[in-house]
């Protein structure tokens, strides 16, 4: 346990093309999120985060250093935005199997009750330079898409009708070699 977490912690780091790796993801949502936690100044631990994952999603091929640097990210962002409303909140991160348009997915979503990103800019958050906070770089989001989309995945935002917002990471699964993928079965 502790020499996975060193390894996830150093390829935070690391240069260079992605290390593919299978991933647990319950465990390395769990250690993301306890890490996140320890580093909040204790002003900042009003806002209550959870990894909210009863069954483990499918195992995931992925770098998983990477994966916590945009978990981190979005963590942090979530946090921020958060704080700048209020003391107390919440975050939530769920995982999920989804399938969509033929492909097969495990969803993770970082969800806050804060206060939402504006419909305005939701299209262009994932744009680099592009931010709303003083003193931003503008960098952050798009980083983490950038880091998702070298993996076969993508990074997509929302807001939650109850309030606050959503931003999820859609990995794809492991191929299941029992069910069929998108090209099996076609003919040329």
């Amino acid at each position: 346990m502790l020499q996975a977490r060193l390894e996830h912690l150093m390829s935070t780091v690391r240069a260079g093309p992605p290390q593919f790796q299978a991933v647990d993801l319950r465990a390395l949502l769990n250690e993301s999120v306890e890490l996140f936690v320890k580093g909040l100044p204790p002003s900042g631990r009003g806002i209550s985060v959870q990894a909210e994952i009863e069954t483990a999603p499918p195992p995931v091929r992925a770098d998983a250093g990477r994966i916590m640097q945009v978990l981190m990210n979005l963590l942090s962002n979530a946090h921020q935005a958060i704080a700048t409303t209020r003391q107390h909140g919440n975050i939530r991160l769920r995982a999920e199997a989804v399938d969509q348009d033929g492909c097969c997915w495990v969803k993770v979503d970082v969800s806050d009750d804060g206060p939402g990103i504006p419909e305005v800019y939701l299209d262009r958050i994932f744009e680099p330079f592009f931010t709303t906070k003083q003193g931003g770089t503008g960098y952050g989001l798009y980083l983490a898409s950038e880091f998702l989309r070298e993996q076969g995945g993508r990074l997509t935002a929302c807001n939650n009708p109850a309030g606050g917002a959503c931003l999820s990471i859609w990995l794809p699964r492991e191929i299941d070699h029992d069910r069929p993928t998108r090209t099996e079965g076609t003919r040329s």
